[in-house]
């Protein structure tokens, strides 16, 4: 083929980011005339640069200079210009090529562009090696136009030539331009290409995640006669390693295996790192197992990403084993290796251990980076060590490594998060000063943090100074901020908000729509929420579990129960399947409204359909069978929960034990709670308040008593459910001193508290602490309810109090409490106790102007008043 023909062959490519044109006919940038004239014809008698009087006398040898150093060939290639004749392509080109493979590509094409200004002949390798300079800084138009210049002076580009070619549009994410370009060099049979210019296509694919044209490559590959080479293969397998596809990646290895090509340590690490991604690590330590058989050596890469695996899985012990075995092998852990381990023990939030490893490197010689700090401030950060974390960006500061803006928004961030906004607004504005420029998630973090703490107008003008700024807020800001006014209440504004963001051309995505659905649950807006489900599909935005978990939550709140099952029938028909979140939330529900029948059946369908039930619904069921009354089956729904092995937990324990005290099996709810103590689960308050109402219940005080002081023994804090259940014990077994005493130990009291012990009081007749009590209530500033009335009213009128009692009420209407019939029926059985009948009608007469409908227990009291003084009617 002709030269014109591999022009016109690869010229229809997309150019977006090149001069209009083809490709290898680009108008040529004023520094790429190249010059290809011999050292003898290459003089210009006007010239200044070789008339004699300006021409600096240079020794000879100079000329046959070979500039391997780095520095060697910097003071090579600055001589040039005064060196008189010019040194011959060969030296000139092994300087530039030095520069180039220490990847001073910006420099060695300074000199190149250089060269061509003074006229001085380069080759063809001088344009290779300026091709490949300009591929590597993305500037591959310029690459395609020194192309252009190698036809136009009759030489042929190589396959070297078209391979830094693809490589620099690779590099500028022109994947499907290197693609067509590789295709057409293929249909046209202009070059036979080898492994490297195969790889490096194929490379380019992978990193784009196609790998399915990645091994079509292959294929065409493994029919011709350049074999693909164990580069290749790890290349693919890795590629699907990246996208999860680790069986794909296995049967490739397997493949490579049968065909003759022989694994290395790159091949192993890439299957190790996904067989770990993908949590299966038994296989990953197989895969190392056969490594070594086979005499492999696992390097720094292998062994960091074993490191790294086992600490995201949290066996951050077994990971410094590893760390160990490396030194023993002869391979030194990197800064790498020990950020891993430091982020392992920072994920379990054991920062003294973080410190350890931090201290071992250190002693071991290797110097902290940005990433080792990042790590430990975040760590700090994360476990709410606010003051530790600001301790280290102190340190760095004073060191050679500075805090970058990552470590001045973590922060920022954490301490936005535990609520000091005013500190992570003073650390702002002391970055900005150390000129280091904040970045959309610092103003993200601070926007959210404002607008949680209530500081909605500053939190505005946050966002004012970031677009002042020029950075465009992105898809995490407007998440953000929607997010925080949601749960602010302000669904309306978050509405706007995403409407805004959409003008702004950032598309809203599922999560940001997620936290407005949620805002519309958290309001009962179930008709909104369901507006916001449509809006978002119909913008072609794809329902997540979150979307339809967040949706079915609400119905569920909200007691539409009918609803969320309608929910979650349209999830079994589509491709988002309910998972066992969806199928607890809807079971709980039903548990709650009583429909324990109900919650069984989609108990007993969602097995059938494959998904497992875990701890919180057997505890929900457990619970919902119990208060149905239903013990037996709430046992046997506990023995199906051990047979599955599901520990029972906390919840699970509370809901037994308040079972069997409600069902006055006091002794069976405390061998419980042995036993959750034996299984390593601590009982709470919760537990113990359940044990202690027992035994109230069956007036067994001492019992209950014993129980309130183990608590305490075990350092458990009595809450104000703990006294008010032990309160109302005392009085309801008559030893009213003894609930005074408790009363009086109490720090904190609410409206239980007294209505419980005015009750009491009452009962038996113990006006003067009943007036004091209730005094000490209205100094607190707790109002008294209908029921303090009631219970009030109710001892007055025992007491034989009736006018007292009418009094109470008439104070009672004065402070804005409304009487109820419970009131005006107490009352009129003090009359009718009295004898006095007419002034019992007269109450009912009076409740019935009030608007307050008689109940059959007043014309009872009535009837029974009537009958008693002969007056029937």
């Amino acid at each position: 083929m002709s030269q014109v023909g591999v022009f016109s062959a690869i010229s229809p490519m997309d150019s977006s980011n090149f001069p209009k044109g083809n490709l290898l006919s680009l108008p040529p940038h004023p520094s790429l005339t190249v010059s290809f004239r011999t050292h003898s014809h290459s003089r210009n008698p006007s010239s200044p640069t070789t008339s004699p009087e300006n021409r600096p006398p240079q020794p000879r040898k100079e000329t046959s200079v070979n500039p391997n150093g780095l520095q060697e060939a910097r003071e090579f290639l600055n001589r040039i210009p005064r060196t008189r004749p010019f040194p011959p392509s060969f030296s000139i080109n092994t300087a530039l090529g030095t520069l180039a493979k220490r990847r001073h590509y910006t420099e060695a094409l300074s000199h190149f562009e250089k060269l061509q200004l003074q006229g001085i002949h380069v080759n063809f390798n001088t344009l290779n090696i300026a091709i490949n300079c300009y591929c590597h800084v993305n500037r591959v138009g310029f690459g395609f136009s020194l192309l252009g210049g190698i036809f136009k002076h009759g030489f042929k580009p190589d396959v070297g030539s078209f391979t830094t070619l693809l490589r620099g549009l690779i590099l500028e994410d022109k994947v499907p331009e290197a693609v067509e370009l590789f295709e057409k060099l293929m249909t046209r049979r202009e070059i036979e290409p080898n492994e490297v210019m195969y790889g490096t296509v194929i490379n380019g694919l992978c990193k784009k995640g196609n790998t399915g044209a990645a091994v079509r490559w292959l294929r065409i590959m493994e029919a011709g006669s350049c074999k693909p080479n164990i580069v290749v293969y790890s290349t693919i397998i890795d590629g699907h390693c990246k996208k999860g596809m680790v069986d794909d990646a296995l049967n490739l290895f397997y493949e490579m295996k049968e065909r003759g090509v022989q694994p290395n340590v790159v091949t192993y690490s890439c299957l190790i790192n996904g067989l770990n991604k993908s949590g299966r690590w038994k296989e990953a330590s197989g895969m190392l197992g056969e490594m070594l058989d086979i005499r492999i050596s696992p390097d720094i890469i292998t062994f960091s990403v074993l490191v790294d695996a086992l600490t995201k899985e949290g066996k951050v012990k077994e990971a410094e084993e590893v760390i160990e075995s490396m030194i023993q092998r002869g391979v030194n852990p990197n800064v790498i290796t020990y950020s891993s381990l430091i982020y392992g023990y920072c994920l379990q939030g054991q920062m003294d251990e973080a410190m350890r490893v931090m201290n071992t490197m250190v002693d071991r010689g290797i110097q902290l980076n940005i990433q080792s700090y990042s790590t430990l401030i975040n760590g700090y950060c994360k476990n709410m060590k606010i003051d530790e974390a600001v301790r280290w960006l102190r340190i760095m500061e004073e060191g050679s490594c500075k805090p970058n803006m990552v470590v001045y928004s973590t922060i920022i961030d954490g301490h936005c998060k535990k609520g000091m906004v005013d500190d992570a607004l003073n650390l702002f504005y002391e970055m900005k000063e150390k000129g280091v420029h904040p970045g959309v998630v610092t103003y993200s973090s601070l926007i959210h943090g404002l607008i949680k703490s209530g500081r909605w107008k500053e939190g505005h003008g946050m966002l004012g100074e970031m677009l002042d700024s020029r950075i465009s807020p992105n898809i995490i800001t407007f998440s953000v901020l929607v997010d925080a006014l949601t749960k602010e209440g302000k669904v309306k504004e978050a509405e706007e908000v995403i409407e805004s963001l959409i003008q702004r051309g950032v598309n809203p995505n599922v999560i940001t729509y997620n936290s407005l659905i949620h805002g519309y649950c958290l309001q009962g807006q179930m008709d909104e929420a369901m507006r916001v489900m449509n809006t978002m599909v119909d913008r072609g935005i794809q329902a997540d579990i979150q979307s339809y978990s967040t949706l079915i939550n609400g119905y569920c709140k909200n007691m539409k129960i009918d609803e969320a099952v309608r929910w979650l029938r349209i999830m079994e028909e589509g491709s988002c399947k309910p998972n066992m979140v969806v199928y607890s939330t809807i079971i709980d529900s039903h548990c709650k409204k009583g429909m324990v029948h109900d919650a069984l059946n989609l108990f007993y369908e969602m097995k059938e359909k494959g998904v497992h039930p875990d701890v919180v619904i057997y505890s929900s069921l457990i619970d919902g069978l119990n208060k149905s009354g239903r013990w037996k089956e709430c046992h046997g729904m506990l023995a199906e929960m051990l047979d599955s092995r599901i520990s029972p937990n906390i919840i699970t324990f509370n809901v037994l034990v308040d079972a069997l005290t409600k069902e006055g099996k006091v002794k069976e709810a405390e061998e419980i709670i042995e036993s959750m103590v034996q299984r390593g689960v601590n009982p709470d308050v919760i537990t113990y308040n359940s044990l202690i109402y027992g035994y109230c219940l069956q007036g067994q005080m001492d019992e209950a008593m014993r129980v309130m002081n183990t608590m305490v023994d075990r350092g458990i804090q009595l809450n104000i459910q703990s006294y008010n259940t032990l309160i109302k014990g005392y009085c309801k077994n008559m030893k009213i001193d003894e609930a005074m005493h408790l009363f009086s130990e109490m720090n904190e009291k609410c409206l239980v508290t007294y209505n419980t012990l005015i009750r009491g009081l009452c009962h038996f007749g113990r006006w003067k602490e009943v007036a004091r009590v209730f005094g000490e209530m209205l100094g607190t500033g707790i109002s008294p309810d209908i029921e303090t009335f009631n219970v009030f009213i109710g001892g007055l009128t025992k007491a034989g109090m009736v006018k007292e009692a009418e009094e109470v009420i008439e104070s009672m209407i004065q402070r804005g409490v409304d009487p109820d019939v419970i009131t005006y029926n107490t009352l009129m059985k003090g009359y009718h106790l009295e004898g006095q009948i007419d002034k019992a009608m007269g109450v009912l007469n009076t409740m019935v102007d009030r608007g307050i409908q008689p109940d059959a227990i007043s014309f009872t009291i009535l009837r029974n008043g009537y009958g008693k003084n002969m007056k029937i009617v």
